[in-house]
């Protein structure tokens, strides 16, 4: 599998790159955008996700949750009790 991550590091010259992963999600009556990023293998801390309203809503909430070890870690740590 091409390893994208490292790719865009080497070209770009960056020393962080993270790949995303979207999901439109609908809790309660608001339509959240959900982010899920990847730094790729070898980083401890790997995925963080974030979760926001998505934009035009009127609403204005976010949250992005700290940095984890697994994709699971880090869809529990946005605080989603902001979106009741």
């Amino acid at each position: 599998m091409t390893n994208y991550i490292a790719l865009v590091e080497q070209a770009s010259g960056a020393n962080e790159v993270w790949s995303e992963q979207k999901f439109l999600v609908y809790r309660g009556s608001l339509e959240l955008a959900v982010t899920l990023m990847d730094r790729g293998p070898g980083e401890i801390f790997r995925y963080m996700a974030r979760a926001e309203v998505t934009p035009g809503r009127g609403v204005e909430i976010e949250s992005t949750g700290n940095p984890a070890s697994t994709p699971d870690e880090a869809l529990e740590n946005i605080h989603w009790n902001e979106f009741d």
